[in-house]
C-alpha cells in the first residue's frame, strides 16, 4: 500500500528539483570548463568538480531527513496529522481539517502514516 500524503510528496519534489538544478549547474560548469581553453584559455576552480557527487549525496540524505522529520511529527501526534497540510488533528472533533478544509477519517489518516513508517 502506498500512503497518500501530499505534504510529504511535495517536500520530496521540492528537494528533488533543487538537487537536480545543483547537479545540472555543476555539469554545465564542468562542460564550460572543458570548452573554455579552446576559446579563452584558463582553468575553472577545482571545487566545482565536486558539486555533482556532493549534490547527489545531499539529495539522498535529504529524503531520509525529510522522512524522519514527518514520521517524528506524526508519532508525536498519534499519527493524526493532516496528509495535505500536516496540521495536528488531535483536537479536531469534526472530520474536516481546520487548516486546509480537507475531509478525513482518523483511521485512514493513521493508516497512511503507519504505511509510510512501514516503508523501508
Amino acid at each position: 500500500m502506498n500512503p497518500k500524503i501530499p505534504a510529504y510528496d511535495r517536500t520530496r519534489m521540492f528537494v528533488s528539483l533543487i538537487s537536480l538544478l545543483l547537479i545540472l549547474a555543476a555539469f554545465g560548469a564542468i562542460t564550460y570548463d572543458a570548452l573554455r581553453p579552446l576559446v579563452v584559455g584558463g582553468r575553472f576552480p577545482m571545487y566545482l568538480y565536486m558539486l555533482p557527487p556532493a549534490a547527489t549525496i545531499l539529495w539522498g540524505a535529504s529524503f531520509r531527513i525529510t522522512r524522519r522529520y514527518y514520521l517524528r511529527r506524526a508519532a508525536a501526534a498519534d499519527q493524526l496529522l493532516c496528509p495535505h497540510c500536516v496540521y495536528d488533528l488531535r483536537a479536531s472533533h469534526a472530520n474536516i481539517c481546520p487548516e486546509c478544509g480537507n475531509p478525513f477519517t482518523p483511521s485512514e489518516v493513521q493508516a497512511a502514516w503507519r504505511a509510510l513508517a512501514a516503508q523501508p
